[in-house]
């Protein structure tokens, strides 16, 4: 909750107590894929920045025996938790207790998760609810992070294999949460800035989302960097910053998700992206495009590729996910620290 001093600081950038109070913008940061990353829990401390962490990735189905990684924590059908995955498990119960949000990233870059038909699908919902969600009694399988139970999941599908049926599983994952009312569960996904994304548009429209994290990094026609600097004439006329045109997009009356929040998803250093093209904003950069779109309808808040990333990017001894996080708080990036 804001104080009465910080909406007054905040009215001096230009910022009304109104739209602050609305806004209430968050930071995610995805965790789990980079060596050079921190213990999860350092990232849940005071003033470390992230609000929602997505652990990525559950990469793999059908599988006999491995669905992916996070961190060194391999995601198995073997029912003894290694010590490793318990690690992440104490840290899920700590960044929790802190207020954060803990998802788990279905798919990736290089996942693959595909369906035969509905039993399929209905297989692998009940397989995540049973090995990530609330601890059941009847349930005898593997749970990789203990007694641990996420706050949702989230989609990031970047092939078409399947991508009809993902619509499908999204309902499903929905009808699970209903089950559970001990607290509320999220269903968020991570689209590419194209509108329509040809891999989850469909599941956006049929299934609902609550936050839509979206990728303006790595499909030069719509980034963030050409909102920035300009797009390059080589890749063509129809090039433009897609927020609005995806909030129209995912905002139309048949939509499931037209009440989904949008975050601008941004890559967290010069390496975290394509490096074919300068996707990266500085903290500057960065503060110019947030400051904008804030207002416009629809913003939750900032995404970054990804923690580790983040650690690689200081600037005036603040990581780049400090930055955004003050950026979002204030409207300015961290102050210099001496």
């Amino acid at each position: 909750m804001l104080s009465r001093l910080s909406l007054v600081s905040l009215s001096l950038l230009g910022f009304s107590a109104s739209a602050v109070a609305q806004l209430a913008p968050e930071l995610v940061v995805y965790w789990g894929q980079s060596p050079s990353e921190r213990p999860l829990a350092d990232y849940c401390k005071p003033g470390a920045g992230p609000d929602i962490i997505p652990l990525a990735f559950f990469s793999s189905y059908p599988s006999t025996d491995w669905f992916g990684n996070v961190d060194s924590c391999n995601l198995t059908t073997s029912t003894t938790q290694s010590s490793e995955c318990k690690t992440v498990e104490e840290d899920i119960k700590y960044c929790q207790s802190q207020g954060k949000k803990i998802m788990l990233s279905i798919g990736g870059g290089g996942g693959s998760v595909q369906f035969d038909n509905m039993t399929s699908i209905q297989d692998l919902a009940n397989q995540l609810w049973g090995m990530f969600g609330p601890v059941q009694a009847n349930y005898t399988g593997p749970r990789p992070f203990g007694t641990a139970v996420l706050d949702g999941f989230d989609m990031d599908i970047e092939n078409p294999d399947s991508a009809f049926s993902y619509a499908f599983f999204v309902q499903e994952m929905n009808q699970l949460f209903e089950t559970d009312h001990s607290k509320k569960y999220y269903m968020t996904g991570a689209p590419q800035c194209i509108v329509p994304d040809a891999n989850m548009g469909d599941m956006m429209f049929n299934g609902k989302f609550d936050l839509l994290y979206i990728q303006f990094y790595n499909t030069p026609q719509c980034s963030a960097r050409g909102a920035i600097s300009g797009y390059n004439p080589k890749d063509g006329s129809l090039q433009y910053f897609s927020y609005d045109a995806f909030q129209e997009f995912i905002t139309v009356s048949f939509s499931q998700s037209k009440g989904a929040k949008l975050y601008i998803g941004l890559p967290a250093s010069p390496d975290a992206a394509d490096n074919d093209e300068n996707y990266f904003l500085t903290p500057d950069e960065a503060a110019k495009l947030i400051n904008e779109y804030r207002y416009h309808p629809g913003f939750g808040g900032i995404m970054l590729w990804d923690a580790g990333s983040s650690d690689q990017a200081v600037t005036n001894g603040c990581t780049y996910s400090q930055e955004i996080q003050s950026i979002l708080k204030t409207g300015r990036v961290c102050p210099k620290k001496y």
